[in-house]
């Protein structure tokens, strides 16, 4: 992945980076400071390397520290959704990444050999300046009015705008647009059902159900070519779409990109699970598997990235406060974030906790799309606080009570402005988190660590939250 100089774009400045200390690890709090230079805040993440080193070089080829990748949040979460049903396995990826290093003949690199096409003619920060190359300052996951596109496209493909002689259309088959055109003909109910896992597979989740598409009478060959377009940025002349198709241009570019990675790392996770099952796997690695055995319905990714909204304020204290005053033998921290960005407030479903406070989740969902974040070890009997859709202002969670047994936390109290849910055993000698004088303000993450982490007896050791003033 290439490292971005200052944009306007906010996913850009969301980068988290890859390093290997004993272990593969993920380092999400970082901050840049110059074009490879990365600010980390050690003191929350010191099982990661040396205390005495409080900035993070990234492709430092030949430095002393080991070797450090860039990856932007939205980017690593597209990996994942190209993995598929697997999870990310971290330490695979980090060989991955070593690989493509590139030759060094002037100084250190600030990206790496992968094929990003015409854009590795122009620095990052000319992306947004370049002709032709803005697209790749958008998001690949937050893509707005996509939906409103998508019901263009099978207006487009109805059967009724089929010309009487199709002859003539040539009709777009395969990812790249560089691949040999089909001439126009029956497109079989095999090669139509193996176009959503292959050609499709990108834009896959913003489309509706398969037996949907074909209720609605598309033309396939009109819709193979809408869904061509779209991904070259194409196919909407109106300005309130550019965004849109910016998005999905530059969704299917990385979706290429990381559709290579992964045919690079799946052989060296499956050999390496074969080799040693268990063994030197990254925390992230160790806790997908431990949430895949979750009977219940399992959310889609584990909260490593996503930071509570600009503004929260940690109670009862920052989070490498908490873990100091932490009992020996408590896991390390894990952040759930509520409320990222302002949209998340009006796409939130639901919030989740296990009657042991074993996990906590947040599920989201917007135009039919489905998304859900956790942490925590296991779901052993989970309840939801469901968030009230029919509310103007929306609903959210506006106070925590936390009660306390010899400093470990043993019962929970969430309130929002239509519900009550409870965790562990809550008593009246109870503490509000934060001891809010402005009753404005609503919770936007959960911070804490279990003891025993891996084992059923799991239990809460610490517990801190966020919050946002309106």
């Amino acid at each position: 992945m290439s490292v971005d100089s200052d944009d306007d774009s906010g996913w850009l400045e969301n980068v988290s980076l890859i390093t290997q200390h004993h272990k593969v690890f993920i380092v999400p709090r970082v901050e840049q400071e110059e074009v490879n230079d990365f600010n980390v805040d050690f003191e929350e993440n010191t099982r990661i390397a040396r205390k005495d080193v409080n900035m993070m070089t990234v492709y430092d080829v030949g430095g002393q520290d080991p070797l450090v990748f860039p990856f932007h949040a939205d980017c690593y979460e597209l990996l994942g959704k190209v993995v598929k049903p697997q999870k990310i396995d971290n330490a695979p990826l980090f060989r991955v990444l070593t690989f493509h290093l590139p030759r060094l003949l002037y100084g250190p690199p600030n990206v790496l050999d992968f094929n990003y096409g015409k854009l590795k003619r122009y620095q990052s920060d000319e992306w947004d300046t370049a002709l032709g190359m803005e697209y790749a300052v958008a998001s690949p996951i937050s893509i707005e009015n996509v939906t409103s596109v998508i019901e263009g496209v099978l207006r487009k493909a109805n059967k009724s705008n089929v010309p009487d002689n199709r002859s003539t259309y040539n009709i777009p088959t395969g990812p790249p647009p560089g691949r040999e055109r089909s001439q126009n003909g029956d497109i079989s109910d095999t090669e139509w059902e193996n176009k959503f896992a292959t050609e499709f597979a990108w834009i896959r989740e913003f489309l509706p159900y398969k037996e949907e598409i074909e209720r609605r009478h598309i033309d396939r060959f009109l819709f193979c070519k809408a869904i061509f377009d779209l991904g070259g940025g194409r196919g909407f002349n109106t300005p309130d779409y550019r965004d849109t198709l910016r998005a999905l241009h530059n969704r299917r570019r990385l979706w290429e990109l990381c559709s290579k990675i992964v045919q690079e790392y799946l052989p060296l996770s499956q050999q390496r699970s074969a080799q040693e099952p268990g063994a030197n796997s990254s925390p992230e690695a160790a806790r997908s598997r431990t949430t895949s055995s979750v009977p219940t319905s399992t959310p889609s990714t584990i909260d490593f990235f996503r930071k509570p909204i600009k503004g929260s304020i940690p109670w009862p204290c920052e989070p490498h406060e908490l873990r100091n005053k932490s009992p020996i033998g408590a896991s390390s921290m894990e952040t759930l974030t509520l409320v990222a960005r302002g949209s998340d407030l009006n796409n939130a479903v639901r919030f989740g906790v296990d009657a042991n406070m074993q996990r906590f989740e947040i599920h989201f969902e917007e135009n039919g799309r489905k998304w859900s974040h956790c942490i925590g070890p296991r779901s052993t009997a989970m309840q939801y606080l469901y968030f009230d859709k029919s509310s103007v202002v929306p609903d959210r969670i506006t106070s925590c009570y936390v009660t306390m047994k010899q400093n470990v936390p043993s019962g929970l109290r969430f309130i929002s402005q239509s519900q009550t849910i409870t965790a562990g055993k809550p008593e009246e000698d109870e503490t509000m988190y934060p001891p809010q004088t402005n009753w404005g303000g609503w919770m936007t993450g959960i911070f804490c660590q279990w003891l025993d982490r891996d084992s059923p007896d799991a239990k809460l050791a610490s517990f801190g939250v966020y919050f946002a003033d309106e």
